[in-house]
């Protein structure tokens, strides 16, 4: 690339360095040469610190490689663990540093994808995340969102079976006050009431 340069401007000679080394050792110049850039993301150095990865560098070689501690190379490369969460475009993972990482992994699994897709959003809307507080204030509100039991799958038709089963027994010969009182808390409980209330109807000829 720097040959290409040097053309393009009309330079005859360039300086330059000869090294030999091995394909292993090439890539791993080209590497520290790329980790040098200062336009790199923080997200494009993880890319590169995994590749390191790849080639069987241990976290700690790597970081005296690099000439930052096992914490940092640590910390960039959990940023990968952020493409696995959303469809999110790389070039928004692109703008996100490695604190926003840390912020949205300290998060519970089941907020992260949401939040992955919020800054997607942010991103699309401002050309920005949002930043660190911003992404902690969304997870809290995420996590504070009340559950709504009878909406969820297993209690759709809770009410109509319930109303059903007070249907049957209303219409039934009127008996004494049972020993025993039934609570009725899911549709589980209130289908098996309903079998039980059916058979005794077919067991007596139509009454319980």
């Amino acid at each position: 690339m720097r040959l290409q340069a040097a053309k393009l401007v009309g330079l005859s000679e360039v300086p330059a360095i000869f090294v030999e080394a091995d394909d292993a050792e090439c890539l791993q110049l080209c590497l520290l040469e790329n980790m040098h850039r200062k336009d790199l993301s923080d997200f494009e150095v993880a890319s590169l610190l995994k590749r390191f990865k790849d080639l069987g560098y241990s976290s700690g070689k790597i970081a005296k490689l690099v000439s930052k501690t096992q914490t940092w190379v640590a910390h960039h490369l959990r940023m990968l663990e952020l493409e696995k969460l959303s469809n999110v475009s790389r070039d928004t993972l692109k703008k996100l540093t490695e604190r926003h990482a840390r912020a949205i992994l300290a998060q519970p699994e089941e907020v992260r994808a949401t939040l992955m897709e919020e800054i997607g959003k942010a991103v699309a809307e401002r050309g920005e995340p949002p930043s660190v507080r911003e992404i902690e204030r969304k997870a809290r509100e995420l996590l504070k969102k009340p559950r709504h039991p009878e909406k969820e799958e297993g209690f759709e038709g809770l009410d109509e079976a319930i109303e059903e089963a007070e249907k049957i027994v209303g219409e039934a010969e009127k008996i004494e006050e049972p020993s025993e009182m039934v609570e009725l808390k899911t549709l589980e409980d209130v289908e098996r009431f309903f079998d039980e209330v059916l058979m005794a109807q077919a067991a007596g000829g139509g009454n319980i």
